[in-house]
Formats: C-alpha cells, sequence, structure tokens
C-alpha cells in the first residue's frame, strides 16, 4: 500500500495543536514562559538562558551558537562513553545517559547511528538528530532510535511543557508473545509536542492466542455418600437417603429419595428441580407397576458466548493499548436428578444426581496492533515533514469450544423384603459449556488516538493491513470483531 501525503492541519476522521510565539533572544536574557515556535524552532525553558547567539526559536543548524555545551547534552553512539560528561567534546553513548546528565539543559543532541534503547521523556526536553559524528556538524544524517526488545522506542509521559523531536527515526520490533503490539511511539497526557522530519516505523502486531477449551465440569462434594453421583441403594425397611451433589462448575443436583417399605407401598421422593426446570423432572416411581423412578433429563445445554466487542472496540486506550479478547462461555448446568424408586416389602433406590455442567471455553485473544504513534489525552501534538509507516496487524485468536456435560449418576437399587421395591431414576446429563467468543482483528494505523485530535502536516502516512477476526467456538455466533486500517483512527 502506497503512503499517503497529508498536507496542511489535516484532521482525518474515524473510521466509525500547538501555540506559536515569538522570542527575541539576541539579548541573552533568559525565558519567562514556557513557550514554543513550531514552525522553526524548539522549546524555550523557563529559567535557562540562551547562550550569546544562540536564537532558540530557529533550527539548531540555523543558530549553531545553540549547539553548545551550555545549551544541551551530546551523545555518540560510537565513542561515546556514559560515565563521560556529555559534552560536544566527550559525548555519552545512550541517549539514556544524557537524559540524566541534563542539569536543566533543555536540549540533546544526538549524532548519526542506531541507538538500541527505549527512550523516555518525563519531562520538557527537546531531542534533535541531523548532526555527524565528527565535531557535530550539521547534517542530513537522521539517527535511528531502534530497540531490540519490545516495548516503545519514544515515550513522552505526563510532559506539562513544549517538547520537540527533530531528524530522528524511531522503530519497534514486531510482537513476538501473543497479543502484543509494535508501537514506535506513545505520546500520553503531554501538553505540547512536535515531531519534525521524523520517521516512524512500527512492525507486525502478534496474533492473539487461541482460548482455552472448556473441560468437563467435576464433583465437588456429595452428601451423606462422600465423592459420588450414585444414588443410595435402600434396604429392607427405609428406602435410600437423596443424595445430593455440589459441581466444581457451580450449581448443585438432588435425586429423590426412595420409598419406604409399607404394606401398600409408598411412593419414591421426587428429586430437587434445578434452578432452570427440565422438561421432564425425573418423578418417583410407583408400586402399582414397580417401575425404576423415571430418569432425569439432561440439564439445559448453555447458552453460546456473547460475541466479543463490536469494530469501535477493538481495545481500550487507557494506559497503553490493549487489544479486546473475547468473552468466556458461560458454565453448563447441572443434570437433573433422578426421581426416588417406590417402596414396597423393601425401601427404594434413591435417585442419582445429575452430571455436572461444563465449563464454558476461553475468550480468544485480541490481535496485537502495529502502530507508528500511540497518542492518550494530549492537548496539543503536531507532526510536520514526517514519515509514518505500520506493519500487518494481529489476527484475533479463536475462541474456545465449551467443556462436555458429565454423566448423571445411576440409581440406588431397591432393598429386599416381602414385597419388590423400585430402584431410583438414574441422573441426567449435565449441560455442556458455551463457547468462548473469537478475539478482536488487530489495528494497523499512522496514529490511533483518544483525545486530541494530532495535527499533520506534509507528512506521509504509509498503515498496513488490519488483522483478521478471531473465529468464535461457536463458528458464525460468536466471531470476533474485524480488526481496522487507517491513516488516523481515533479511538471511541
Amino acid at each position: 500500500m502506497g503512503g499517503r501525503l497529508l498536507a496542511g492541519a489535516m484532521v482525518i476522521a474515524s473510521v466509525s495543536l500547538v501555540n506559536c510565539s515569538s522570542f527575541d533572544g539576541a539579548d541573552g536574557s533568559p525565558a519567562t514562559a514556557l513557550e514554543q515556535d513550531a514552525s522553526t524552532g524548539g522549546p524555550i525553558v523557563e529559567g535557562v538562558a540562551a547562550p550569546a547567539g544562540c536564537d532558540p526559536t530557529v533550527e539548531p543548524k540555523n543558530s549553531p551558537k545553540c549547539v553548545v555545551n551550555d545549551y544541551g547534552v551530546f551523545v555518540d553512539g560510537t565513542t561515546g562513553n556514559d560515565s563521560n560528561a556529555g559534552t560536544r567534546e566527550s559525548p555519552v553513548k545512550t541517549i539514556g545517559a544524557a537524559l540524566g546528565k541534563l542539569g536543566g539543559k533543555p536540549r540533546v543532541y544526538v549524532c548519526e547511528g542506531t541507538y538500541a534503547e527505549h527512550v523516555k521523556l518525563s519531562s520538557a526536553v527537546s531531542l534533535y538528530g541531523g548532526f555527524s559524528c565528527t565535531g557535530f556538524a550539521a547534517t542530513e544524517a537522521k539517527p535511528k532510535i531502534a530497540p531490540a526488545d519490545a516495548g516503545y522506542a519514544l515515550q513522552i509521559e505526563k510532559v506539562a511543557g513544549a517538547v520537540v523531536i527533530a531528524d530522528l527515526a524511531f522503530e519497534s520490533i514486531a510482537g513476538t508473545e501473543a497479543s502484543t503490539s509494535s508501537i514506535a511511539a506513545f505520546v500520553s497526557e503531554s501538553a505540547n509536542v512536535t515531531f519534525k522530519r521524523v520517521s516512524l516505523t512500527a512492525h507486525d502486531g502478534a496474533d492473539g492466542k487461541p482460548g482455552a477449551a472448556g473441560m468437563p465440569g467435576t464433583l465437588t462434594s456429595s452428601m451423606p455418600t462422600a465423592n459420588s453421583l450414585n444414588g443410595n441403594n435402600g434396604d429392607a425397611g427405609v428406602g435410600g437417603a437423596a443424595q445430593t451433589c455440589v459441581c466444581s462448575t457451580g450449581g448443585s443436583s438432588k435425586g429423590g429419595g426412595g420409598g419406604n417399605q409399607d404394606a401398600d407401598g409408598s411412593l419414591g421422593k421426587e428429586p430437587q428441580l434445578n434452578p432452570n426446570p427440565q422438561t421432564a423432572t425425573g418423578a418417583g416411581g410407583t408400586v402399582d407397576d414397580c417401575q425404576n423412578g423415571i430418569n432425569g433429563r439432561n440439564g439445559s445445554n448453555a447458552p453460546a458466548a456473547v460475541a466479543a466487542a463490536s469494530e469501535t472496540k477493538l481495545g481500550t486506550l487507557l494506559a497503553g493499548w490493549v487489544p479486546a479478547t473475547g468473552l468466556e462461555g458461560p458454565n453448563g448446568t447441572p443434570g437433573q436428578g433422578g426421581g426416588g424408586g417406590g417402596g414396597n416389602g423393601g425401601g427404594g433406590g434413591s435417585g442419582g444426581c445429575g452430571g455436572c455442567g461444563g465449563s464454558g471455553g476461553g475468550g480468544g485473544g485480541g490481535g496485537g496492533a502495529s502502530l507508528a504513534l500511540l497518542s492518550l489525552g494530549s492537548s496539543a501534538a503536531t507532526i510536520v515533514d514526517s514519515t509514518l509507516t505500520s506493519g500487518k496487524a494481529g489476527s484475533g485468536g479463536t475462541g474456545g469450544t465449551g467443556g462436555t456435560g458429565g454423566t448423571g449418576g445411576p440409581g440406588g437399587t431397591r432393598g429386599t423384603g416381602g414385597g419388590a421395591a423400585c430402584n431410583g431414576g438414574n441422573g441426567g446429563k449435565g449441560g455442556a459449556g458455551g463457547a468462548g467468543g473469537g478475539g478482536a482483528g488487530g489495528v494497523s494505523a499512522g496514529v490511533l488516538y483518544s483525545g486530541a485530535k494530532p495535527t499533520l502536516q506534509n507528512t506521509t502516512i504509509t498503515p498496513g493491513t488490519k488483522g483478521a477476526k478471531g473465529v468464535g467456538g461457536a463458528a458464525g455466533v460468536n466471531d470476533g470483531p474485524e480488526g481496522q486500517s487507517g491513516d488516523v483512527i481515533e479511538v471511541n
């Protein structure tokens, strides 16, 4: 996909700012406000006097008196050493070390080369490339900041003053762990950030992890007979005691008690009805025909999980971008307990407990994003004469299938006596767990933002392809949403 050039203060809607002033630094007087000329120069930092002959409102290459030890820290990734003072003659090796040696200086000057580090700004300081490592003479060289591990190449967080990033390239590695994103730069809650002649490159986002398959439900406890779904046997005079069972996936079932010995026989007991009663209850048995108690019916099948978030909820932007994971399927319900067997000369057997419901399938993980710039709540951000490139977003993970319902316990056997008693009914089968939803497809964008919309001037954006939706555990029923691709996308 070819890049698109965004000229002027273009505002691109979601698919669904800079304060300028002049400053006269000719007399070398200290600045009195946190201001910036976005069209030409860099920030003016309160309390720091510009050196004689330095005009901080113009580009450093056009005001070489600003490129001095009193006004910045110098970085040379080849010959520098982080134990050095960070002067032009004795530069440090890393940008991170330079930020620790500012001592109130407003700028960091970086010479050509590649820097395998993460850069984080939490105060008003500006970074300038465009220098040769030989004497820090002005050049067209654009140093590249490209960390070898996951994370932002550049992060600007909660900076109240003006920040300029100029003549530098930032590149983030592809996502490696499931659902991880590749994001070149993240600007959050910062008042005034300007990118000038900057290259921001993100690589591919990682695919979401498939949701775990549900498991068959298991028995947690039972009484009066421990660790058993089976109904209890009758004896010569008394029907089998009703068996109550509790499941690991929630809910319980209870078979009907067996009927007692009686000259005419007594009816077996009705089982306890489940909260979601079945079409047949597993009634107690009668003595007239001495049939076994009627078996309980299977528990109802759990409903399919609700589909993953709609396209406007491909993820959340809070402390960073979090792709949307599919919803977990609900657990199945226990089967209906069997009815108790009727008594006669002996006691009837009690009904078996219903089988336990299966657990719900897990939701598929969201696809990782590929974002050149992620912006959150920043009141002013301007991108000028720059290039933003993103890669392929990750696909959403598939939703897990629900676990199977367990088989109900057999009814207890009848007791012996002068007349025939009846066996208890079998418990019904537990319901299957619901299927997990598919994960959301990933987002690929030049800029993904929430809050103030960045202003782009003469900037080329080349987004990658959106991530495919994750197929739900119930395919076609609860698939995740497709991802999104675009130049500038707003998070709603």
